[in-house]
């Protein structure tokens, strides 16, 4: 009996890193983390992605009907019947665990899923996001993903406002009535607006810091 239990405490641990669970109660949780991406993609609906805002890896968005050519490895294809034909959809597969669950988070915000990811040891470990605090107005801003809770936080310091700041993020304004044309797959329309959130947590939270002080308002900015 011992070792039957040890035997499966020995399975679970050697799960991937993370598990994903839908509001219809279903888990995925397949032994490599790949697996577990890639069926969550599908169960989402692999169509419904691609014509999202998915995410973007090396000009490819995770879910794509292009092929990357001389790069297999990075794509996994798929092929599923669609109004009784055969189409093909290519799921880009070469990223970290942390990178896989951040991906799983914006499709979820964006298609409004409430995925609850549950992660384990590397990707637990890696995975940081944001809290942004504004003291004065006993508000607290903390999404699942730290580029959500950097838009968010934006909003709320009032778009125009940080617009005239001039304030950029690697050459691009933070705010701007025009699409940034460096990265036009993080630069999100809010109300007539474009709030471009490119760069990693530190450089998100300088800005973010840096927005505040120009704009005289009491904030606090934590990687979590």
């Amino acid at each position: 009996m011992a070792e039957k239990q040890q035997e499966t405490e020995e399975k679970t641990t050697k799960k991937g890193a993370f598990s994903v669970t839908f509001e219809d109660g279903t888990v995925i949780h397949e032994s490599k983390s790949v697996d577990t991406f890639v069926k969550s993609l599908q169960k989402i609906g692999l169509k419904r992605i691609n014509e999202s805002q998915c995410p973007e890896h090396t000009k490819f968005k995770v879910v794509d009907t292009r092929e990357k050519t001389g790069s297999i490895q990075e794509q996994k294809k798929i092929v599923v019947k669609e109004d009784g034909n055969d189409v093909a959809y290519y799921i880009y597969t070469s990223l970290k665990d942390v990178q896989k669950v951040d991906d799983l988070y914006k499709i979820s915000d964006y298609l409004g899923l409430n995925l609850k990811i549950e992660e384990y040891g590397a990707a637990r470990e890696a995975k940081t996001k944001l809290r942004v605090t504004f003291p004065n107005e006993n508000l607290v801003i903390e999404k699942n993903t730290a580029s959500a809770t950097f838009i968010e936080a934006v909003q709320h310091m009032d778009l125009w406002n940080v617009m005239i700041t001039g304030i950029v993020l690697h050459g691009s304004p933070v705010v701007s009535r025009k699409m940034s044309v460096k990265y036009p797959k993080e630069s999100t329309p809010i109300n007539g607006f474009y709030v471009t959130y490119h760069g990693d947590n530190e450089v998100k939270k300088t800005t973010l810091e840096k927005i505040a002080e120009r704009l005289e308002k009491r904030i606090e900015v934590e990687i979590v």
